[in-house]
């Protein structure tokens, strides 16, 4: 029997041994950090992702109030300078039935603003307001609502969004 090939170790054993304490914990700081930096960048996705459900939200409700304008321009004054929503004494129900385009205008205003103060059956537009405008035969439709600032959870910035048409 050769002992000699039994107590064989290479010239650089001490490198052979494996990893030593401080490249470990140099690979977790670096692995943390990417971790982090993922985990942000995912964060700041979903904040995006849900500002521009918002967006399109109050962009559908915009165009929605243009068409029923356009629907009722037998009365076109009775859209004109009307704020609804958020912070607006809230209309009452005039029914579901117009027997004139003034009572059709008191209507879609008031189903408007169920739809701004009730999206989707939840809260999707926090603080929703509309403001319809007139200046002679163009209209503008604007919304605006708060969203939650990326930077501090405590903080809103006011978002808005509107169209304009001419009848």
């Amino acid at each position: 029997m050769n002992t000699k090939s039994q107590n064989y170790k290479p010239a650089n054993y001490k490198a052979a041994a494996g990893f030593s304490l401080m490249e470990v914990l140099i690979v977790l700081v670096i692995a943390t950090v990417a971790i982090l930096g993922v985990t942000k960048m995912q964060l700041s996705s979903l904040v995006n992702v849900g500002d521009a459900a918002q967006r399109s939200q109050a962009t559908t409700l915009a165009y929605e109030m243009i068409d029923r304008i356009r629907a009722n321009q037998g009365n076109l004054a009775a859209y004109a300078g009307k704020t609804v929503g958020y912070g607006q004494t809230a209309l009452s129900s005039p029914g579901t039935t117009a027997a004139s385009n003034s009572a059709r205008a008191q209507i879609d205003l008031y189903q408007w603003e169920q739809k701004l103060n009730l999206t989707g059956g939840r809260k999707n537009i926090y603080q929703a307001t509309g403001n319809i405008t007139r200046s002679g035969n163009v209209f503008t439709v604007k919304i605006t609502w708060k969203t939650r600032s990326t930077s501090h959870d405590s903080d809103f910035l006011s978002k808005s969004v509107s169209t304009t048409t001419e009848f």
